[in-house]
């Protein structure tokens, strides 16, 4: 057997075409995920379990694992598996050292939804040491390296830009996550593995001390939070909605009725948009009906 059986994640091109694949029967509590990811905190295995059981997969399919036991593919299987006891699983398995496995996983997992640029380029800058190695052997090659420790910048460059193909991103995007890595507080780097912040943006705010850059994430979350109340409120059908007027005498009333009931809170925003609560909705409605009975 020369190539990945056809089951659901046949798709995803091996880094080792030549690879050979067998299928094996495994113990589950034999097998773990790859250290960098298990260090890294990368995978969200309990989601990928309640993701499995939703859509009921079925644990007849096999995992692709490596010799020594490394998974490759089907941590949600392989995870559920060993929850419920069991003994053995079905396998397909392969011979790839740690960082060949590191280049298939990515490779697999590349299209996936959970996996974005940031996580993408922290697992593939597991490799930056052994594409460094590579960069001096091949200037050692052509008599250009003396023995230094330090790469020259071209060197470096071509190692970032291997990096980059591994990950599936462009070069820039590599040296922003080392910035980051490097600089940025524990809770920006959450938030990137969850798709809350941009590269971009968390490589500006590595300049700042830790607490500010929590501070203006705290910030910019908010802003992002009430933009999305905005836009909600603004897509609404507006015969739904009572008119500014309106709004505003019932909110004179209400204010008058008890103090302290309206809050004014200014915004970024050059627009004017007022959110109001469904009693004011209901209040206007009423109004209005009201009105056309009499």
């Amino acid at each position: 057997m020369n190539s990945i059986p056809d089951i659901r994640w046949s798709a995803a091109t091996p880094v080792l075409p030549s690879a050979r694949w067998e299928p094996v029967t495994r113990n589950p509590s034999n097998l773990r995920l790859h250290p960098s990811i298990a260090e890294l905190s990368l995978l969200d295995v309990v989601n990928a379990i309640n993701t499995a059981a939703q859509q009921g997969q079925s644990l007849a399919e096999p995992v692709a694992v490596t010799v020594d036991g490394i998974i490759l593919a089907g941590v949600d299987i392989w995870h559920k598996a060993r929850l419920d006891g069991r003994k053995s699983i079905e396998c397909i398995e392969c011979c790839l050292n740690e960082h060949e496995a590191i280049q298939f996983i990515l490779d697999h997992h590349r299209p996936q939804r959970g996996w974005n640029a940031f996580i993408r380029i922290c697992l593939a800058l597991v490799l930056e040491p052994a594409f460094q190695q590579k960069a001096r052997a091949n200037l050692r090659a052509g008599g250009r390296y003396k023995g230094s420790a330090i790469l020259p910048e071209a060197e470096h460059t071509d190692v970032r830009r291997e990096i980059a193909a591994v990950a599936g991103t462009g070069v820039r995007n590599v040296s922003k996550v080392k910035t980051i890595l490097a600089q940025s507080a524990p809770a920006i780097r959450q938030a990137l593995r969850n798709g809350l912040l941009s590269i971009n943006m968390a490589e500006q705010w590595a300049r700042l001390t830790q607490r500010g850059q929590v501070e203006r994430f705290a910030a910019y979350d908010g802003e992002r939070s009430h933009r999305k109340l905005i836009r909600e409120a603004v897509g609404q059908r507006t015969a739904e909605m009572p008119s500014p007027l309106e709004v505003i005498q019932i909110l004179r009333q209400k204010e008058e009725d008890l103090s302290g009931s309206v809050e004014v809170r200014p915004s970024p925003f050059k627009r004017t948009v007022v959110l109001v609560g469904n009693d004011i909705v209901s209040t206007a409605t009423n109004s209005q009906q009201q009105s056309s009975l009499t």
